[in-house]
């Protein structure tokens, strides 16, 4: 099959004395043709070496393309011998860009390109774990990977340059691949651009590809329809899919794996298509034998390419009769979309495939189930939370990619009463970030469970953007779906921050069963912001935006809508107001201490006392800022009493709006990642070296400023559990607090020390000797009161919560034991430990028959026995 046999050749160029003139333009066009087809051929066999994977795109998939043009182009329209050689030059070019050749640099060229490092970008997301380091045969996987995608990317991009300017020769002499000059001069531009369109959005076509009058030197009428030939191509490439790209040898020559393997079993038994003599204006394929059942993914393959062929026929016919041009000889594929009637000419064996397409028939039952009180719980402050993330993802992707300095995030919300409605209200949240434009709000947007962020919808939207690795929140593709949980009146408008495109809006239409629809936006919708959201709220969702319960005052708590959004947003990097008030600011890891404590607990004032008080500004001029990869990420430092002030954060928002679910053992906010869009389960951000070394100094500074040995026994559990060292913390109770140092004092003057243990899933943990009561009570006793030690019995008192690691007998040094260790061995000595039942303590309360306990009776439990000897 060659494409001089073709009906489009033998009628234009390859009839010279039908067109030719004086100037024989027709013969001299068909030999440039001839030398440009010679030289990208011998370029085109350079594909497979630089991308093995891919199917065959060499000079037999360039006579292809001119026959299945042949099939497209109907009877009544004739091209002239410029448009053939335009077509035929950018069915030349459409797939050049696939060899390194075509970049300057070669493929280190394009490892400079934003879309190999979006594709590595995105490839590195899917390792199994993002910390641990890449091996070698990794790296060069994920290079292979992305450097294929990127060529992907960029091969129709390149065909403007190669058209005028060749390619690049090892050396990086510029090659040109149409020789002739003054063809270059007049066609160059026009046959590139028409191989570039092949990746366009088809809708762009006839806006950017206009009639063009014929070059100085050729006939007049030899105009040339530059949207016809690019429809062409388009489709032509569409339905080229038969086993001519990818025939047995090939395949075994090139060996392909994965999912590219499936692309050439599947193209393998695709007998050429050929128009289909029961249905008018439509294309048929047939296969050259069946798919049996270990072939059935490959069947599933060949389903999609045919479809994907259909859509392009179809979208072909509209957009050409919408721009007043008459459409292709074929219109659609028959049975396109049809698994089982698919089957009955693309052949199955052993197996039958049905349509099982997931559906939607409901979106608001799906957006209840999974989008809304299902998945978040009954939290009216989910969406807002959702909403504020959302906005601060797109400041912080601006951020990466704007090129004005000045540029400074920020989001601003409002909520007002809305006139003539009791008891509703509008909330508006504005953001000047990213942006939206037309596809992504009407797709990427709306595709549940699909993260924009992650995608190639993000790739090819804003190239680099993926490269610059930004932490974004949202990870799921779930959240915005969550205002439906408090609102069914919900319209968002957007634009791209670089106001490439018109704006437009988005509506979901309560009545129409919250089936989105798509609006032109102006700039009084805007303002100064990119995207817009507008809700409409009852008044059981305002309220709870302006009250929380505390469990433990068993009381409901007043807040301001200022409050509200300063408490979720603690640690966000972009500015937040709300009715032109800054709320949280950018700058939170430089505010003040105590002032942005109280933010994260505003009730703290009223619930704490005098001391507690004083104990939170302690606290607050011990804050340290924690940075992960050289950003500002959290703030926290560890408490010595119980403070309902510590929060965690994913992307400097709170994982939590519950007050119940703050934590006790620090105070401010430490990070970290989500392990489940509802963000109940989570992992640091921080390695616990990190946390170690940061719990680690809060110890040594609580140590020099607090002098009250409860508070420092509950900051030493608090401590442990970051696993930072206790030491300077670390006491035991007797008659009084004693510090392992003084502990450690006793050992080394020769003294035997017996702390209670009480065991647990086998393994021993220091105790309190009220654990250690004989088998028959079940009362517990305080020191003191009916309990008088033994002498040389310490105790661990269950202060606070209790911890393993802090009292575990075998801990390190994130442990009592391992502190009473470190300060003997500072002394010289080495802590010998061992373990017998002995006398704790004296009963001294009054005899109980009942609990079969009587006065002055010896007390007897499992004990760790501490001694001292003298290091070597």
């Amino acid at each position: 099959m060659d494409y001089k046999d073709s009906r489009i050749w033998k009628r234009t160029l390859g009839a010279p004395e039908k067109w030719d003139g004086a100037n024989g333009q027709c013969n001299k066009l068909a030999t440039a043709y001839h030398k440009f087809w010679l030289r990208s051929e011998a370029a085109s066999q350079r594909i497979a070496a630089t991308l093995p994977g891919l199917t065959k795109h060499d000079s037999a998939h360039f006579h292809a393309l001119w026959h299945r043009a042949d099939q497209l182009l109907p009877d009544d329209i004739c091209l002239n011998p410029a448009e053939a050689f335009t077509f035929g030059g950018a069915v030349l070019l459409h797939d050049i860009g696939h060899i390194a050749l075509a970049y300057e640099n070669g493929l280190d060229g394009v490892r400079e390109t934003d879309e190999f490092k979006d594709a590595l970008a995105l490839a590195e997301l899917n390792l199994s774990n993002e910390d641990e380091p890449v091996s070698k045969s990794q790296a060069d996987a994920l290079d292979r990977a992305s450097l294929f995608e990127a060529m992907r990317a960029l091969h129709p991009v390149q065909a403007v340059t190669m058209a005028t300017n060749g390619l690049y020769a090892e050396d990086g002499e510029r090659i040109p691949l149409l020789e002739d000059s003054e063809l270059v001069e007049s066609l160059g531009d026009l046959v590139g651009r028409i191989a570039e369109s092949h990746h366009w959005p088809g809708s762009e076509i006839t806006s950017r590809l206009e009639e063009s009058g014929a070059p100085g030197s050729m006939p007049t009428d030899w105009t040339i329809r530059a949207g016809l030939l690019a429809f062409l191509l388009r489709c032509a490439d569409a339905i080229q899919i038969d086993q001519s790209r990818a025939d047995t040898f090939s395949m075994k020559l090139h060996a392909p794996t994965g999912l590219s393997k499936l692309h050439w079993e599947a193209q393998r038994k695709l007998a050429q298509p050929t128009p289909d003599p029961k249905q008018k204006h439509a294309l048929k394929f047939n296969s050259t034998s069946p798919f049996d059942i270990e072939n059935a993914a490959a069947w599933w393959i060949a389903y999609d390419l045919i479809g994907t062929a259909d859509t392009e026929l179809r979208a072909a016919r509209l957009l050409m009769e919408e721009a007043g041009m008459a459409p292709l000889a074929l219109h659609f594929v028959s049975n396109a979309g049809d698994p089982e009637k698919l089957a009955e000419h693309i052949k199955v064996t052993g197996w039958k495939p049905i349509r099982a397409d997931v559906k939607v028939t409901s979106t608001e039952r799906m957006i209840e189930l999974f989008g809304g009180a299902q998945l978040y719980g009954n939290d009216p402050l989910v969406p807002l939370r959702e909403l504020l993330q959302n906005a601060s993802d797109a400041v912080r992707a601006r951020r990466a990619l704007e090129k004005d300095e000045t540029y400074k995030g920020r989001i601003d919300l409002s909520l007002k009463s809305i006139e003539g409605q009791r008891e509703t209200y509008q909330f508006t949240l504005r953001d000047n970030g990213l942006g939206m434009g037309r596809y992504v709000l009407a797709g990427a947007f709306l595709e549940f469970g699909k993260s924009f962020w992650t995608s190639r919808d993000a790739q090819r939207e804003y190239p680099g953007l993926l490269a610059k690795k930004l932490t974004q929140t949202g990870r799921y593709g779930i959240g915005v779906f969550s205002v439906f949980m408090i609102s069914n009146d919900v319209t968002v408008i957007s634009r791209r921050f670089d106001h490439k495109g018109a704006a437009h809006k988005l509506r979901f239409e309560p009545e129409a069963g919250l089936r989105p629809i798509l609006l032109d936006a102006d700039h009084a919708d805007f303002g100064t912001a990119s995207t817009v959201v507008h809700l409409r709220i009852d008044q059981e969702t305002y309220d709870t935006w302006h009250t929380m319960y505390n469990h433990i005052k068993n009381k409901t708590i007043q807040l301001t809508l200022e409050q509200r959004i300063a408490m979720l947003c603690p640690n966000l990097d972009c500015d937040v107001y709300v009715d032109g008030v800054l709320v949280h600011s950018a700058d939170w890891f430089n505010s003040n201490g105590p002032d942005w404590i109280r933010q994260l607990g505003p009730w703290a004032d009223a619930e704490y006392n005098a001391l507690g008080l004083q104990l939170i500004d302690l606290a607050a001029e011990r804050l340290e800022v924690l940075e992960h990869n050289g950003v500002p990420v959290g703030r926290a430092a560890i408490t010595t009493a119980k403070f309902q002030l510590g929060q965690r954060s994913t992307g400097g928002l709170v994982v939590s709006s519950h007050l119940g679910n703050q934590s006790e053992k620090f105070i401010g906010v430490l990070p970290v990642l989500p392990a489940g869009p509802d963000r109940h389960r989570h992992t640091p951000v921080l390695k616990p070296e990190v946390l170690a070394a940061w719990a680690s100094s809060q110890a040594h500074l609580i140590a020099s400023e607090e002098k009250n040995h409860g508070r420092r026994y509950y900051a030493g559990q608090c401590v442990s559990e970051f696993g930072g060292s206790v030491r300077p913390l670390a006491c035991l109770m007797g008659d009084d607090w004693q510090a392992t140092a003084t502990v450690a004092s006793r050992l080394v003057e020769g003294e035997e020390i017996s702390v209670p243990l009480s065991v647990s899933n086998g393994v021993d943990y220091l105790s309190n000797p009220s654990h250690q009561i004989t088998a028959s009570s079940f009362m517990s006793f305080s020191i003191g009161d009916k309990i008088k030690l033994a002498e040389s019995v310490l105790f661990a008192p269950p202060y606070g919560f209790h911890h393993s690691t802090y009292l575990a007998l075998d801990g390190g040094t994130s442990s009592i034991v391992g502190a009473l260790r470190e300060e003997s061995k500072a002394l010289g000595f080495e802590l010998i430990i061992s373990k017998e039942t002995r006398t704790i303590a004296t009963y001294t309360g009054k005899s109980s028959t009942l609990e079969n306990l009587e006065e002055g009776m010896l007390l007897k439990g499992l004990c760790a026995i501490f001694k001292a000897q003298k290091s070597n």
